[in-house]
């Protein structure tokens, strides 16, 4: 508007003419066009972003449905074991079963052990583990047949450890519980089962070691609390790995001789898949029933001859001795005697 020729204010008897009108409506019509056009073009760019992520979702590969069910390994050396005992029960060499001519390699995620002979790869750290695995995987893609019967990762409660620490370290944080809204233990979870069903794709089983630690539970029917033999690996790395393997055994003492528990209880964290009605393992060869334990003997070989004899429903428990019972009774004695 016009200002007055006498004073900075508003000329009152000014008037807009016809020409100042059209000025005002142009401008105006020209900026309402201007914000439409700006409307429309996002509105095109996002529908053509859902549009791709859409198409991209939605897409499904082409599937048939099967006609007959799949055929169940007969080779115990397929099957994928997680084995847990105290130190020096013998995991190891029960795994690497290199006497009965069974081809081994282990990823050491504990120190070399020297007194083994064994074919083993010591990871460090969980990059190191990362390399073992691709090279694995390439020898498995090859012309050449996989040279290993079986995989065995030694110390798999150290690797969810070494696992975790590379996962903080591409995160920025020291501890996954620093991250926002969980999304490094996600992180964490995923790499860690990633890592573990890469290993179970490969054209061989795997067998998962750890030691065992004795833990405090508590009876949800009765309240009652006691005492259980589980596999030394945090609630989520057991969770994960008990949760893909299709046996868990345990390695413990009665007296002077060495069981690996088959099926567990209350007191033992054990069990395997290998006795369904069409694939009937681990039997007893006189009464049929389902065997609960087997011993291993004395040597390695002999251990192993037995693990097999019991999986192709070969091995007969006998009864346990009396001499094989600990000879030392610890007994307290009561007050005032």
């Amino acid at each position: 508007m016009p200002l007055c020729r006498f004073c900075d204010t508003v000329d009152p008897y000014w008037w807009p003419t016809v020409g100042d009108i059209r000025k005002v409506l142009g401008k105006r019509e020209r900026k309402e066009q201007y914000v439409m056009a700006r409307v429309v073009t996002n509105k095109k760019a996002h529908e053509s972003r859902f549009k791709t992520r859409t198409s991209r979702s939605v897409e499904t590969p082409d599937v048939e449905l099967p006609t007959e069910r799949r055929t169940v390994s007969k080779a115990f050396e397929d099957f994928h074991t997680l084995i847990h005992g105290e130190k020096k029960t013998g995991k190891t060499l029960l795994a690497d079963a290199s006497e009965s001519g069974v081809e081994t390699f282990f990823a050491q995620f504990d120190p070399p052990q020297k007194a083994y002979n064994l074919y083993e790869h010591y990871c460090p750290d969980y990059a190191t583990f990362l390399a073992v695995l691709e090279k694995l995987e390439e020898a498995s893609k090859g012309s050449k047949k996989f040279p290993f019967h079986r995989c065995a990762v030694d110390g798999i409660d150290l690797m969810y450890h070494e696992c975790m620490k590379w996962v903080c370290k591409r995160h920025g944080v020291v501890h996954p519980s620093e991250g926002d809204y969980g999304d490094v233990w996600s992180a964490l979870r995923h790499e860690f089962t990633g890592s573990i069903r890469r290993l179970m794709a490969l054209p061989c089983g795997v067998w998962f070691i750890c030691h065992s630690v004795w833990k405090e539970t508590k009876d949800r029917h009765t309240g009652v609390r006691d005492e259980r033999l589980v596999p030394a690996m945090t609630s989520t790395a057991e969770e994960i790995v008990n949760g893909l393997v299709d046996a868990t055994f345990a390695i413990d003492w009665h007296g002077k001789q060495r069981i690996l528990i088959l099926q567990g209880d209350q007191q033992v964290a054990a069990g395997h898949r290998m006795d369904r009605p069409n694939n009937k393992h681990f039997r007893d060869r006189v009464t049929g029933e389902p065997l609960e334990e087997i011993t291993l003997g004395k040597t390695v070989k002999q251990g192993y001859q037995n693990l097999l004899d019991a999986y192709n429903n070969q091995y007969h428990l006998k009864e346990k001795k009396e001499s094989d019972k600990p000879k030392v009774e610890f007994k307290f004695k009561k007050k005032g005697k």
